[in-house]
């Protein structure tokens, strides 16, 4: 038998001695005492030592026959172990305590019971209790027959030590949240899986490294300062840090470093816990920011209902001077003004309205010529003297069927955009051109055969770098700083003009400039000739009742200006429950009623409608509104003969509704008695 060369060693005892074998006197009853196995062996001079020192051994310890496993013989320690009394023990084999072969964690064990060595094993105690062995064995042969001699390690408490130091080892390996290991003064040990994925290093990188490699240089140095001083005064850190990855980007993580203490106490590593919440913050500052756009086209669309009452005073009163026949035309002049800056102020609140949201898409056949052009003088004060404004717009352009405020935003966005990129002062040209587009699956899906019409928005600045390119149009992504950019003027763009059913192409190039190409769906050819100027059309006029409902003073004196001067008797009401007051005198002889829908008296102009309709069923209804009406919740639902007017309105434009209204229910009501006959 070799010797291990251990304290512990099995073979103490038996290895160290030169035993030789000179006969065996068998004995195979089952009744053998605790020397039977002792007296058939006659050692040469130290065979009561060997004994001893086998019997007197502090690990459980056993010889069994190689062939059958029957036990031999059994030490103290074993009996004791075990729970059996040696009878019991010497009257069984190995197998009926030996279970199964247990493979131990970074182990490679042998489980031949033949074979020499280490093995690991489930032995049941006689009480039936289950423990993890460690069994070294050795061989010995006696004249041709083996026998194994076996010393026994309980290894129960290291296993399940072993196996939960693995577990802890895997679940840290496996956890989502970057952990690192460090020493007292920042050198890295050890980190986890989770921290090379979020930093872009190996392992092999950044154990033996300090930490300080990730310094990002956004913080200063008294908050590092900081940091080591609660660490120094065995205390946990936890903040937020900016940290900088293996490529160069920055990334902001949630940390909690904690001390590590030895059995003593003394500190001798620190366990930092992280977690990555540059998304989370940005996805944070993406509801703000739509909390505040929400905050903005809330305000916007508020102005833009009030402005719109002024616009319909200025406009309307404008309307009626130019009509008046007692008017000094030395000033038609000044009054064609103030109706055309009226025009453009129009223009622009339906512009705050789109940006509210609440304005719907009011498509109509459009020449883009005319809306850059009719932009540019803007743009010109918008952009800055630094930058140069050159348009070139192709002639005969084709139209497009577009909502001209939805493409003033679009065009104003790009310019916006392009102003952005050149800090310094360029050159921003914007450009029209009639386009042959053959169906083309790598442009976009709706890119069929045919003509388009392409706005070119190309700008001299500083380009965009090209891993960006794919994302310019994704809501709130944006390269700008803080404060300089919300990243939703190039998505408004994209849904604006998706909504047309076109597509925008981009290309840069770094240090030279950027061109937006955006493809809309042309026309039929017919819409390419120039519109004839329409023949000078009488004003409608008429006789009935018609009871206006406004609650601005000055909106409803110029409204019933106008229908008085188209010969309508008129009846006036300022708010819902003030109208019902006056239904109830005059309900017989009103034939229309011509109502704002918001109103203030707790009644809007829908529910108004539907108490009066409930009694006359064949009551016309004219709802006006700063906003867009089909946008308000109530009008849907009041069924046929209702017809919506946006306001500011057009002298001509609030007739011929009215008009149009009234001959509707004649031409019913004179159909319903055909048919009674």
């Amino acid at each position: 038998m070799s010797n291990r060369g251990s304290s512990s060693d099995p073979n103490l005892g038996f290895s160290e001695f030169p035993v030789s074998y000179t006969g065996i006197r068998t004995r195979e009853d089952s009744q053998r005492s605790a020397g039977d196995f002792w007296k058939l062996v006659e050692p040469q001079g130290a065979g009561s030592l060997a004994e001893f020192m086998f019997e007197q051994h502090p690990l459980p310890m056993w010889i069994c026959d190689a062939a059958s496993l029957r036990f031999l013989a059994v030490n103290q320690s074993a009996l004791t172990h075990y729970g059996y009394d040696r009878g019991e023990f010497l009257n069984r084999s190995l197998l009926d305590i030996q279970r199964e072969a247990i493979t131990p964690q970074r182990k490679q064990p042998k489980s031949e019971l033949s074979a020499s060595g280490l093995s690991y094993w489930r032995h049941l105690r006689k009480d039936g209790t289950s423990i993890l062995v460690e069994a070294a064995t050795s061989q010995l042969e006696v004249f041709g027959k083996k026998a194994l001699v076996v010393a026994i390690t309980d290894v129960t408490d290291l296993f399940e030590a072993e196996e939960t130091v693995l577990r802890l080892v895997s679940a840290v390996e496996q956890t989502a949240e970057s952990v690192v290991i460090s020493d007292t003064s920042g050198v890295m040990t050890y980190v986890n899986p989770a921290f090379e994925r979020v930093t872009g290093y190996t392992k092999a990188e950044l154990v033996g490294q300090n930490a300080r490699v990730l310094k990002s240089g956004q913080h200063p140095p008294e908050f590092y300062r900081q940091i080591w001083q609660t660490l120094d005064a065995g205390r946990s850190w936890s903040g937020q840090i900016i940290n900088r990855k293996k490529n160069g980007s920055m990334y902001r993580e949630e940390m909690t470093i904690s001390p590590v203490r030895d059995a003593g106490g003394k500190i001798i590593n620190y366990v930092a816990v992280k977690r990555d919440v540059t998304r989370e913050l940005m996805l944070e500052e993406q509801l703000r920011q739509a909390q505040k756009m929400e905050a903005v086209g809330h305000l916007a669309g508020g102005v833009a209902h009030d402005f719109n009452n002024l616009l319909t005073v200025i406009h309307g009163n404008a309307a009626l001077l130019q009509e008046d026949q007692g008017f000094d035309h030395a000033y038609s002049d000044l009054v064609t003004d103030i109706l055309s800056a009226a025009d453009r102020a129009t223009a622009l609140t339906r512009q705050l309205l789109v940006v509210s949201r609440k304005q719907a898409m009011q498509a109509e056949p459009l020449d883009l010529n005319d809306v850059v052009e009719s932009l540019a003088r803007m743009f010109e004060r918008v952009i800055g003297e630094s930058i140069s404004l050159r348009c070139t717009c192709a002639p005969r352009l084709r139209r497009v069927n577009a909502d001209r405020g939805m493409l003033h935003q679009v065009l104003l966005n790009l310019c916006l955009n392009a102003r952005d990129a050149m800090p310094e002062g360029g050159i921003l040209l914007i450009r029209t051109s009639d386009e042959y587009v053959e169906s083309r699956s790598d442009l976009s899906e709706v890119a069929e055969t045919g003509h388009y019409v392409c706005l070119h928005v190309t700008d001299t600045g500083c380009g965009i770098p090209s891993e960006h390119l794919e994302r310019i149009f994704d809501p709130f992504f944006t390269t700008k700083d803080v404060g300089k950019g919300t990243g939703l003027g190039l998505a408004t763009v994209y849904g604006i003009i998706k909504q047309h059913r076109g597509w925008i192409e981009t290309t840069s190039t770094m240090g030279q400039g950027t061109t937006f190409r955006v493809f809309l769906p042309a026309l039929t050819t017919d819409s390419m000739r120039p519109k004839a100027d329409p023949r000078p059309t009488l004003t409608p006029k008429g006789n009935e009742t018609i009871l206006v409902v406004e609650d601005d003073p000055a909106v409803r004196r110029t409204l019933c200006k106008l229908l008085e001067r188209c010969g309508y008797s008129i009846l006036k009401a300022e708010s819902g429950p003030a109208a019902l007051a006056v239904w109830e005198v005059h309900k017989d002889r009103i034939k229309l009623l011509l109502t704002d829908i918001m109103m203030p008296g707790g009644m809007l102009g829908p529910q108004l409608a539907r108490r009066m309709r409930a009694e006359k069923p064949n009551l016309r209804v004219v709802f006006t509104s700063g906003y867009d009406p089909t946008a308000v919740e109530g009008t849907a639902d009041l069924g046929e003969g209702v017809s919506l007017l946006h306001k500011p309105w057009l002298h001509n434009e609030v007739a011929e509704i009215i008009r149009e209204a009234l001959d509707q229910a004649t031409s019913q009501n004179q159909t319903s008695s055909e048919r009674s006959k």
